[in-house]
């Protein structure tokens, strides 16, 4: 869906750009199409009808936890991200967890710290290793930047599933699903995630903390200056969140629109498929996300992007799906090496 304000034959041109940075690479295409790309952006930067833009619109908050009211408006739910206020305070992961519980009593528990390219700030070197909740742990009194994001933990060890209510999870899953997966988030204040988009529906559990998610709906692309790197996700170095400071190398920023919302202890947010999201951590927090894949709505939410997720070749959807089943956790591509780990 065209965004508010901008004409047809900008948004066609757009994404045309952005398809063919795809295929030939940023490199490449800026090379061959610099100049149209420039006269585009230029032309939107001068249409008055950009205005109205760069909001801050509210999300709506639910204080129960009853979902079928809501889930008969599934149509609706495609479109809107929306916070289940402290659901989850009588969960027994709310409960039991903190960081004193998984060093205990999950001490030699291994875990991966994986950074993906894109998902770390840009000055920070890409990361992968294996290591235990003790060693990272460990790790974090030295450097509070460690994050330990996107583990399978969970998952992998199913008695902590037990302390999460998967019945009212699955609640949201209607029609063709697949994939269901947990990854734990375990951070401190300061540590971040920035602006990307992926194919799964996610659910996110809000255990300990707060956190801050700034939040566009996909078509913001057009505003958000995305990277197009044939990832299994997208993602852009633009800041959009409301106190950032400006950077000029993306001029478009000032004209996003976006949810921001503060993810207190207990709280349960739903994230439509290829929403866009940047995520801070305002103190220690630990949380979950719970994911799965529907196409039908995806492809319903923004079909381009549901396309180009097939056409990824770092790495491609057949290859992640083989070292997945091998190696019971997520493909990861790490852009130092350039190697499957």
């Amino acid at each position: 869906m065209r965004p508010e304000g901008v004409t047809g034959s900008q948004w066609f041109r757009f994404n045309l750009y952005y398809v063919l940075d795809h295929f030939l690479g940023p490199k490449l295409s800026n090379k061959l199409f610099h100049s149209n790309k420039k006269k585009l952006q230029n032309e939107i930067l001068n249409n008055t009808a950009l205005k109205n833009r760069g909001k801050t619109i509210s999300m709506e908050e639910i204080s129960y936890s009853v979902l079928e009211p809501w889930l008969e408006k599934k149509d609706e739910m495609l479109k809107t991200p929306l916070v289940f206020k402290g659901v989850a305070k009588d969960w027994p992961a709310y409960k039991k967890w903190s960081k004193h519980f998984f060093r205990e009593v999950y001490a030699n528990t291994q875990v991966a710290i994986i950074d993906n390219p894109g998902l770390v700030d840009s000055e920070k070197e890409n990361e992968y290793k294996v290591t235990s909740f003790a060693e990272y742990f460990d790790e974090v009194e030295k450097d509070k930047d460690k994050y330990l994001r996107f583990s399978r933990v969970l998952d992998h060890n199913p008695q902590l599933l037990k302390d999460l209510n998967i019945d009212w999870l699955r609640k949201f899953k209607w029609g063709w699903c697949m994939g269901e997966q947990t990854f734990l988030f375990v951070g401190e204040g300061g540590t971040k995630t920035p602006m990307h988009a992926g194919l799964t529906h996610t659910i996110f559990i809000q255990i300990k903390g707060t956190k801050r998610w700034t939040i566009c709906l996909p078509n913001e692309r057009f505003f958000l200056h995305p990277i197009a790197a044939r990832y299994l996700y997208f993602h852009t170095d633009a800041d959009a969140r409301t106190d950032a400071k400006y950077d000029v190398k993306y001029p478009m920023i000032p004209y996003v629109k976006k949810y921001e919302v503060l993810l207190e202890e207990g709280d349960v947010l739903w994230l439509p498929s290829l929403f866009w999201h940047y995520v801070e951590n305002l103190t220690p927090t630990i949380g979950v996300a719970f994911k799965y894949t529907n196409l039908p709505q995806s492809f319903k939410i923004t079909k381009l992007f549901t396309i180009l997720f097939f056409m990824a070749t770092k790495p491609t959807i057949l290859r992640s799906f083989v070292y997945n089943k091998k190696n019971k956790q997520d493909y990861v591509f790490n852009s130092k090496s350039s190697k499957l780990h």
